[in-house]
């Protein structure tokens, strides 16, 4: 979600990770250069980016998810992605464990980034 990679970089707490989260919102940027994000940018031969400005209407989801935890409304959000057309396919990456562990029992595929693409790994993105 935008609004928490806002936090996340204003946070003065960690600066390290409000590094990383400055260095996603210029990936974010280079997809809108690419073609427009609403209708989805090919960032693979097999892999569209979509950004869809919502928020996840929590009554409507499993009660286990918490509306006042980002991790919660991010998968909520896939969710609700997942659940408006069936035949795409939602894919969570994420490197937070635990938000693995709930996307695992929401049935939502998950996957942890490739190492070199991982924001201050040493990679370049």
């Amino acid at each position: 979600m935008l609004s928490e990679l806002d936090q996340i970089k204003m946070s003065r707490r960690d600066k390290d990770l409000g590094d990383k989260a400055q260095k996603v919102i210029q990936r974010l940027k280079g997809y809108r250069a690419q073609g427009s994000v609403r209708d989805g940018v090919t960032v693979d031969r097999t892999i569209t980016v979509r950004m869809i400005p919502s928020e996840p209407r929590m009554a409507q989801l499993p009660n286990w998810l918490d509306p006042e935890r980002a991790d919660d409304r991010i998968l909520g959000s896939a969710l609700e992605i997942q659940f408006s057309d069936l035949s795409a396919e939602v894919l969570l990456v994420t490197n937070d464990l635990n938000l693995q562990n709930k996307a695992e029992m929401a049935f939502l595929p998950w996957a942890e980034p490739p190492a070199s693409q991982i924001i201050g790994a040493g990679g370049t993105p």
